[in-house]
């Protein structure tokens, strides 16, 4: 009796075994059928921005950590009011920014790089060539390429893409900067890289007392970002 007990006991442990590898398995394959399309988009992004940047000539190391930081590649990502949102495809992202567009909504960032309606509306014909990656990237890339020849820097043309605020320009500037470090997305063209002034240091200093202050930077309570840098990509974040 004693060893038909055994026996048993031994059964059951090897079923439950079983049944935990036959779950675990079902667990990994149900996980690579739901994350196999998700990279499949975020691999659009970036092909994308690898075509825009050589067609720009505009850093493709610099459109890269862009697209990380605004949309981690996802080409149908959607930030409305601040509010991160993320669809499964073109159709369904273009129908929440509809419904939001007819309610009077337009602050609204879409795509690979995030393009805000309300900021650049006029230069598309419908949001839905947003959610149009080469498209999304290009215009992306002109205007930071736009920025760069009216700023004089890359590091300035990043932070004002993003905001002509100084501090939400800084803050920008250094999430960027931070992904740019880790080398994830290296160019070889050390002539190329050397553009990318890469050390970036901020300095407060008081603004002149002038309320016609017409500065390429705005003055916002007594601080202006002053930058410096050096071409090392090792020496890219800030101390």
């Amino acid at each position: 009796m004693m060893m038909s007990y055994d026996i048993s006991i031994f059964r059951s442990l090897k079923i439950i075994k079983i049944t935990r590898l036959i779950l675990l398995s079902l667990s990994l394959t149900i996980c690579s059928i739901f994350s196999a399309p998700l990279a499949r988009a975020n691999q659009i992004c970036k092909k994308a921005i690898r075509l825009i940047a050589s067609e720009t000539d505009v850093p493709v190391e610099l459109l890269m950590a862009i697209s990380e930081v605004e949309s981690q590649f996802k080409p149908y990502a959607v930030n409305h009011n601040g509010e991160s949102l993320s669809f499964s495809s073109s159709g369904e992202a273009l129908e929440y920014v509809e419904s939001q567009l007819d309610q009077g909504e337009s602050n609204i960032d879409m795509g690979c790089m995030q393009i805000n309606w309300r900021s650049h509306q006029e230069n598309f014909a419908d949001p839905k060539e947003l959610f149009v990656p080469t498209r999304n990237v290009r215009y992306a890339a002109n205007f930071l390429k736009s920025l760069y020849k009216e700023l004089g820097s890359w590091a300035k043309a990043t932070a004002a893409y993003h905001s002509r605020h100084p501090e939400r320009g800084e803050g920008y500037l250094l999430k960027v900067s931070k992904i740019l470090k880790q080398g994830i997305y290296q160019i070889d063209n050390p002539s190329v890289r050397n553009t990318l002034l890469q050390k970036v240091q901020f300095q407060r200093v008081t603004p002149s007392t002038s309320s016609g202050h017409k500065g390429i930077l705005p003055v916002y309570r007594g601080i202006i970002p002053v930058i410096s840098f050096t071409n090392s990509l090792s020496h890219l974040v800030p101390d």
